[in-house]
């Protein structure tokens, strides 16, 4: 009977350390895992930081030329309405003195 009862608690011992190494195993498997993606998120941070400075720079520059568009547009309306005033023409004259009154 003694030896029965060693034989099962060997093979019972067996059982476990079985799936001790099993879970150790996957133990492993998941730290590896939570290690890949710690990896990836580290990675997707940089990268979305240097979108964002991307886009912070051409937001800065799509503003200035904004600015610079407008005064072209500006000194170009200014350059026309000098030239319509030097105009000899009656009919051009009438159509500024409307515009401007």
């Amino acid at each position: 009977m003694g030896m029965a009862e060693l034989q099962a608690l060997i093979t019972e011992a067996n059982k476990y350390k079985d799936e001790i190494e099993e879970m150790h195993t996957e133990h492993e498997h998941l730290n590896i895992k939570i290690k890949e993606m710690a990896d990836g998120t580290e990675y997707l941070q940089e990268k979305k930081e240097a979108l964002d400075h991307d886009k912070k720079t051409r937001d800065e520059e799509n503003e200035e030329l904004e600015k610079q568009l407008k005064a072209k547009e500006e000194a170009n309306l200014k350059r026309l309405l000098a030239k319509l005033q030097r105009e000899k023409n009656p009919e051009i004259k009438d159509l500024i003195a409307k515009e401007e009154a």
